[in-house]
């Protein structure tokens, strides 16, 4: 019935400009937890902080190659209220993390809770700052879906060519599309922290082999991870895992072997 009269009200809505409903809305909330829920639901900061372990550990670094990884710097594009910042901080020498949200001082003070002095934030247009071939792990995790155009996709992986050191790698996770190709929610039919751009995963590979290669791929993975594989326990999600074409990996390591698709996670 919703969806049916959604249909009938379609031609008299007013579109929703999906960028700027993600640039203002998070400025609207002064409760930390309704802050931190508007990008990741939750019922607390401390439900965020062990949520971000998880995913963290169990889905973002949970490939082969990332004992590889130099720990120098990192990048997580669409950093929200920085839940992934904290852990990646833990790991790293120094946390870097780009978004377009106009709310980062929300952000720092969730940073601050959680006793993090190395983190940095930057806004889109501060990407050009940063040096060349300077970041050695670069990630995104249920951002590239709420991206409002497919240009966005090209700019990032242009970023990500641009500021992956030699040894790097990267790590995607992104909105995968049911059917061949790509599609874009209509700004009428958007409605507000929901999925806006769905890419067919194969089509997604074909674009990141352009510049890189591919080490590790998932075109379907488990919505919950502690329950066992089943038609019902399937997320919407897709992702990949990629190096510079060419790689220089320091002597002291040992690079992990050639493209294949991960394990269900």
């Amino acid at each position: 019935m919703k969806r049916m009269l959604r249909a009938l009200w379609r031609p008299f809505r007013k579109g929703l400009d999906v960028e700027r409903s993600w640039m203002e809305s998070p400025a609207k909330f002064r409760d930390m937890v309704k802050f931190l829920s508007w990008f990741d639901k939750t019922s607390s900061i401390q439900e965020t902080m062990d949520r971000a372990e998880s995913d963290w550990g169990k889905l973002i670094t949970a490939f082969d190659d990332y004992r590889q990884v130099p720990r120098r710097r990192c990048l997580e594009i669409g950093f929200g209220g920085g839940r992934l910042l904290v852990e990646s901080s833990k790991d790293f020498e120094h946390a870097l993390g780009v978004d377009i949200h106009n709310a980062f001082d929300k952000t720092r003070e969730y940073i601050a809770l959680a006793g993090r002095t190395n983190v940095t934030l930057l806004h889109k247009d501060e990407l050009d700052t940063l040096e060349d071939a300077s970041i050695d792990f670069i990630f995104s995790f249920i951002v590239f879906q709420h991206f409002h155009a497919h240009s966005e996709v090209d700019f990032y992986l242009g970023q990500i060519k641009r500021l992956m050191s030699p040894a790097g790698c990267a790590h995607i996770f992104f909105r995968r599309n049911e059917t061949s190709g790509i599609k874009v929610v209509d700004p009428k039919d958007f409605r507000q922290r929901h999925s806006s751009l769905f890419i067919e995963p194969a089509l997604f590979r074909e674009r990141v082999r352009r510049d890189f290669r591919v080490l590790e791929y998932q075109d379907e993975m488990k919505k919950h991870l502690d329950q066992p594989e089943s038609p019902q326990n399937v997320s919407g999600q897709a992702r990949v895992v990629f190096v510079h074409k060419v790689r220089h990996v320091p002597s002291d390591r040992v690079e992990v072997g050639t493209e294949q698709p991960g394990e269900r996670r």
